[in-house]
């Protein structure tokens, strides 16, 4: 695992890139891996018995205030688990798989397309994720990605801020050290897209309903990446 504050500096002739974009920033869950959007959906998916408080609006936002506080590197996992198993009432194996398996797979073809844009462009992540889904996502699991091949790695747990506030957007300016309209940003989200352009970004969202490899070869394209 990268802190992101030990990052290092990209140099700007690394690359012989004629855009004016120096670094390409993913964001994770909904980007470069599929993802749940519910307890309710991840429930379903794994044949888990669906309380009625995952479907109740308060306890709803129990669970994501508790989310917060675990992506925001304020509680640990057990503390996390425990509050969902307070909220919800399932058991504990039943919440650990839920949760661990928020995170799906890897859409298609995102392996091969970090790996061969690194090679043109440094890149990065940004995201708002949590100990354990970083970890997953970083080991050899289901949600493995190729975060090697990423020259800067941001989470909001290992920051403490996450979007769309503009902590976590500053963290990484201040690893990179280049100026906002050098950055092309992809996310899922249009309240962190929108973070992001208010920064000067370039910014561009992605439909986490269709591969999303596609949709970013065309915007790279279009902003003379590739």
């Amino acid at each position: 695992m990268s802190d992101p504050s030990t990052s290092i500096r990209i140099p700007n002739s690394e690359f012989r890139n004629p855009s004016k974009i120096q670094l390409v920033v993913f964001d994770l869950g909904g980007v470069l891996v599929r993802i749940h959007y519910s307890w309710a959906e991840a429930c379903a998916a794994h044949g888990i018995p669906q309380p009625q408080a995952i479907h109740d609006e308060w306890s709803i936002e129990q669970l994501r205030d508790a989310g917060v506080l675990y992506e925001t590197g304020q509680i640990n996992y057990e503390t996390f688990l425990e509050r969902a198993r307070g909220i919800t009432d399932l058991q504990d194996r039943q919440v650990r798989k839920a949760f661990e398996h928020w995170l799906i797979e890897p859409f298609p073809e995102v392996h091969v397309f970090v790996e061969q844009l690194a090679g043109v462009i440094h890149t990065a992540c940004l995201s708002n994720t949590n100990a354990r889904h970083w970890e997953l996502m970083h080991d050899d699991s289901h949600a493995s990605l190729p975060m090697q091949h990423l020259t800067h790695r941001v989470a909001s747990h290992l920051v403490g801020s996450m979007k769309p506030n503009v902590g976590i957007y500053e963290h990484l300016e201040s690893a990179c050290g280049l100026p906002a309209n050098a950055l092309l940003f992809f996310d899922d989200k249009a309240e962190n897209v929108a973070a992001a352009k208010q920064r000067g970004w370039q910014a561009e969202r992605i439909d986490p309903t269709r591969d999303t490899v596609p949709q970013m070869r065309e915007h790279l394209v279009r902003h003379g990446v590739l």
